[in-house]
């Protein structure tokens, strides 16, 4: 099978992370990175072509497919223009920060026909994906407890529940749908610094199913915490890989999954995708998580 081919643009942190990861994925290769960088030619593969022009690297006749890792206000022009020139994209979470554009974006994949994936990166990992599989069993959910902090990142031009409260958002919603109710509080804040709090947010569905989500990036060390009450006790996700099953009245059982990495598993996917393109291009859960941090966000006090 030939390599499916990938433009990507940014080469930040993040993109770095896609640069190594790419590399290591059966069946993908970096054809070119969109980056004004000097130094990102260091790290590209051999072959690998770097440009400083976003809309050239698209325009690329080997690029196939493209990644759009940049910060979230440039998300929506880049993909648009990807889908416009009939290029699968992933896109890096937030999906956008604007309900309006999410909107666009989706309906424009849809009457193109061209496959448009959001990397959330949590919905990929595989301990989360046998946590979600194991609620049924143990008699549906009721409620959700989430915890997600580290030290920084700061970034001026994305608010911590954007940037952090995507992942917590678009799980809850995986497991329990778009819920009837969205409220935030900001429950600290550290002067002098852009976007660095701690958010409160708060989720409730309309069978009584309910989540409470803080993020932070002023509290270390890192760590994301993701916990599901069940009538039949708790399941336990700790990024990146443990999961443990708490049933009533017996101690906790840790549960096996695989050890691939869940950027790993979403570029899969989006091979799988833009090589053989699904029915539709449904986009319902990333449209949706915008609309819920949208509303979380309006419902905070400045």
């Amino acid at each position: 099978m030939t390599a499916l081919r990938l433009g990507l643009i940014g080469a930040g942190r993040w993109g770095r992370v896609y640069i190594r990861s790419i590399a290591g994925v059966k069946g993908l290769a970096l054809a070119a990175v969109a980056s004004s960088n000097p130094q990102t030619q260091s790290l590209l593969p051999p072959g690998c072509r770097q440009l400083e022009d976003w809309r050239a690297t698209i325009a690329l006749p080997e690029v196939e497919a493209v990644i759009v890792a940049t910060p979230p206000s440039l998300h929506f022009v880049m993909a648009k223009a990807a889908l416009e020139a009939s290029k699968p994209v992933l896109v890096e979470k937030p999906f956008t920060c604007d309900v309006a554009e999410a909107e666009a974006l989706a309906a424009l994949s849809q009457q193109l026909s061209v496959p448009l994936l959001v990397e959330h990166t949590q919905l990929h990992a595989p301990a989360f994906q046998a946590l979600g599989a194991l609620i049924p069993g143990m008699g549906g959910l009721r409620a959700i407890h989430a915890r997600a902090n580290a030290e920084g990142p700061f970034r001026p031009d994305v608010p911590v529940l954007w940037d952090w409260g995507a992942h917590d958002v678009a799980m809850c919603l995986s497991l329990a749908g778009v819920p009837s109710r969205v409220s935030a509080r900001r429950l600290q804040r550290r002067p002098g610094l852009a976007h660095a709090e701690t958010i409160a947010l708060d989720l409730a569905w309309p069978d009584g199913a309910r989540a409470d989500i803080v993020v932070s990036n002023i509290t270390g060390p890192s760590r994301r915490l993701f916990e599901v009450t069940c009538p039949a006790g708790r399941l336990v996700y700790q990024a990146p890989s443990q999961l443990l099953r708490i049933e009533n009245g017996r101690s906790a059982e840790t549960i096996q999954v695989s050890a691939t990495l869940p950027l790993t598993v979403a570029l899969e996917s989006f091979a799988a995708a833009a090589r053989q393109p699904p029915e539709g291009t449904a986009l319902d859960l990333a449209v949706a998580t915008v609309r819920v941090l949208s509303e979380g966000q309006r419902s905070l006090v400045p």
